[in-house]
């Protein structure tokens, strides 16, 4: 683990071009096949080549990671085994320590190289894993289960690792619990079908849309100004560009997550959803529930609760001071830099104000008009996101503070605003609300669009691949990674 755990080819490797250019012929065709494959074998073969396929995945990248995951998968599996034989917290909390431990040292591994290389005078490299983030948690969360029997030790090794290094969920998850997938794998998934295949398509082209035709041309169009913050003069301005990289952020990891859903529906199974329909939440502990669900979920499961147990002698101050550290320890999962730490700090108070504050909110949407309620609490939720998401977007904490200072104290001039992000940025709008109204009752529109026409459901196919080549092509130099692949 600490002599180049991963060494990927940048222009051959599978998960590389899915992790830094997502239009990778070589992906489509390696999930292409892989579903064909799948569609043919029995239920008894899933998990076994499941398991292989995510090796083959993992081996593009690095045959070192890939052993080095599959090693951590089995030390996991085996503490499970031991779990759910004896119920030893001791045993827990040292596998707990272990594994946030390891994240840590190979998550901030440049600084550590620098310090070993230093001290032993050798060159040596510490590297992080592809999607060794969703591997910790998910190890974490299925030895918590045990423990507390929730959940059950997996069948077998085959299963669980099949499950762990899950491809289409390394990356970035969503983060399906081991309960959810495990039995899945044990009864062999789902065959495809016409309506599989037709909701899994349409996914995984739909997120392709949202991220290259939308999210990449509106990280082309604001980042310049987040490089020289003085560059924009207007306060209308940046405030358009932070909406920009609300939307951007949003059609990016979204739709991630709908191509993950896409190609885990048509190989027969089922995972997550990873949004629900954030931008109409009323308050900022809303928002969270309904964004990055799988995350949220998990915080709130593994850490917020336990936190409230041990804090219950804070009165009505327990949520409030457990929201504070849950976000807080989310900030430096993200990255121990100011901008997290802050961005994680700030969130968390802004959930603890909603917890001290829920009793007055219920009096006061008594007293108002019902739709004023909601869509005030909407719109002042949603320009509250927009200013903490300054944090994580901004190359430093000066240029954030800059950043919100120049939103009020500059004029507010629209002359200024470049045309192509006003229109983008209004299309971008356009398509979040859709998505988000579809993330509202996906399974009714699945159904409703697989039971269509196949002129008009191959029109819409077409359409989408048509769009996606054609800015995919005309993009293809600025093309950047999924924002969450650096976590």
């Amino acid at each position: 683990a600490f002599c180049k755990l991963n060494e990927p080819n940048k222009f051959n490797s599978l998960s590389y071009l899915v992790k830094n250019n997502v239009l990778s012929l070589l992906f489509l065709i390696f999930v292409s096949l892989t579903v064909i494959v799948r569609a043919f074998l029995p239920k008894k073969a899933a998990a076994g080549f499941l398991l292989l396929v995510n090796l083959v995945f993992y081996c593009a990248y690095s045959v070192y990671a890939a052993v080095f995951m599959l090693l951590f998968s089995l030390v996991c599996y085996l503490i499970g085994g031991f779990l759910e034989k004896k119920k030893a917290f001791p045993i827990l909390a040292a596998a707990i320590a272990g594994i946030t431990g390891l994240y840590f040292i190979l998550r901030y591994s440049p600084l550590l190289s620098q310090l070993l290389t230093s001290l032993t005078g050798l060159r040596l490299e510490l590297v992080f894993p592809l999607g060794f983030s969703y591997c910790m948690f998910k190890c974490i969360g299925y030895l918590a289960d045990i423990y507390l029997e929730q959940g059950k030790q997996a069948k077998n090794f085959v299963h669980f690792a099949a499950y762990t290094l899950y491809f289409a969920e390394i990356s970035m998850g969503p983060l399906t619990r081991a309960g959810e997938f495990l039995p899945q794998l044990e009864n062999g998934g789902e065959k495809l079908t016409k309506e599989r295949f037709s909701y899994g398509f349409s996914m995984l082209l739909f997120g392709l849309f949202k991220k290259l035709v939308f999210a990449d041309r509106l990280a082309i169009l604001i980042a310049p100004y987040y490089q020289n913050v003085s560059s924009m003069d207007s306060g209308f301005g940046w405030f358009l560009i932070l909406i920009g990289y609300c939307m951007q952020l949003y059609l990016d990891f979204s739709g991630y997550t709908d191509m993950a859903f896409g190609i885990s529906k048509m190989l027969g199974f089922e995972t997550r959803h990873n949004f629900n329909a954030p931008m109409i939440s009323q308050t900022m502990s809303e928002y969270w529930r309904r964004w990055h669900i799988s995350l949220s979920s998990w915080l709130s499961d593994y850490v917020f609760t336990p936190l409230q147990f041990k804090l219950r002698g804070l009165g009505k101050y327990t949520s409030a001071v457990a929201a504070v550290l849950t976000l807080t320890l989310s900030g430096l999962w993200h990255d121990l830099s100011g901008n997290y730490l802050i961005w994680g700090i700030i969130t968390g108070l802004f959930v603890a104000i909603d917890s001290l504050l829920a009793k007055k909110r219920k009096k006061l949407s008594k007293k108002m008009p019902k739709r004023l309620f909601k869509w005030g609490s909407i719109a002042i939720t949603f320009v509250i996101n927009l200013f903490v998401l300054v944090f994580p977007r901004a190359y430093t904490v000066g240029d954030a503070f800059s950043i919100i200072a120049s939103v009020f104290a500059k004029p507010w001039s629209l002359s200024v605003v470049n045309t192509e992000l006003l229109v983008v940025l209004l299309l971008s709008i356009i398509v979040s609300i859709l998505s988000q109204k579809i993330e509202l009752s996906r399974d009714r529109y699945a159904a409703k669009f697989a039971a269509a026409p196949a002129v008009l459901r191959c029109l819409c196919y077409y359409v989408l691949i048509f769009a996606v080549i054609l800015f995919a092509a005309a993009n293809s130099d600025l093309i950047g990674g999924f924002i969450y692949a650096q976590f």
